[in-house]
């Protein structure tokens, strides 16, 4: 049974494997994607905003302009409207494993 109101919120993987093997190659939000002023956003180790978007689609691949990043821990701050007006925020760890 789902719970009530899971079916508007997204969902953030622990970890994911940018390897293009097409399985698991992009960290972004899992679930209902129809969410209204989303944004994610990626941080290094040392806090530095790496990635960002507002595209519910749209997610990082493990790389900085075209350069593959370490395996390694990094943050993640997500916030969005769900359709019944809610705000969220997750945020966390993603483990990039290579």
């Amino acid at each position: 049974l789902a719970l009530e109101g899971s079916c508007d919120t997204l969902y953030f993987p622990s970890a994911f494997t940018p390897d293009n093997n097409g399985r698991n190659d992009i960290f972004r939000g899992l679930g209902n994607r129809s969410v209204k002023d989303y944004e994610l956003a990626v941080y290094d180790r040392w806090g530095e905003r790496i990635f960002f978007t507002r595209n519910v689609l749209n997610g990082w691949n493990g790389k900085i302009n075209g350069v593959e990043q370490s395996a390694g821990l990094y943050i993640f701050i997500a916030s969005y409207t769900t359709s019944k007006g809610q705000k969220k925020t997750s945020k966390g760890t993603i483990l990039l494993i290579r």
